[in-house]
């Protein structure tokens, strides 16, 4: 079987999708211990975010070219940030919200 060998680049996106992944299915975990919920309230939530991850991944992948390395640079950046997001959310950071009324329109939170 041949060696699929990954640029840079691709390295990046899959390791985002795969840590995004692993990081979410960890957040539910730690969630529904805290919160009593069945394992199958526990399986749907898993399945709905993992396939809302998926579509997000596969939209930006049909959406843009392989060719153009600045925009997949800037959804990397994009994912990181969110990977970061969901990690703080993960560790039990209260007040992050990306549709919090106390946010602009770039999701950054106003400080009073």
């Amino acid at each position: 079987m041949a060696v699929i060998k990954h640029s840079g680049l691709q390295k990046d996106v899959l390791g985002i999708y795969r840590t995004l992944l692993k990081t979410v299915s960890t957040a539910i975990q730690r969630s529904n211990t805290a919160a009593s919920i069945t394992p199958t309230d526990d399986m749907r939530k898993k399945i709905n975010v993992y396939a809302s991850i998926r579509s997000e991944f596969r939209t930006n992948k049909t959406k843009i070219a392989s060719s153009s390395h600045a925009a997949i640079e800037h959804l990397v950046r994009k994912g990181k940030r969110s990977l970061e997001l969901v990690k703080r959310l993960n560790e039990g950071m209260d007040g992050i919200s990306m549709h919090d009324e106390g946010s602009n329109k770039t999701g950054r939170r106003k400080w009073a």
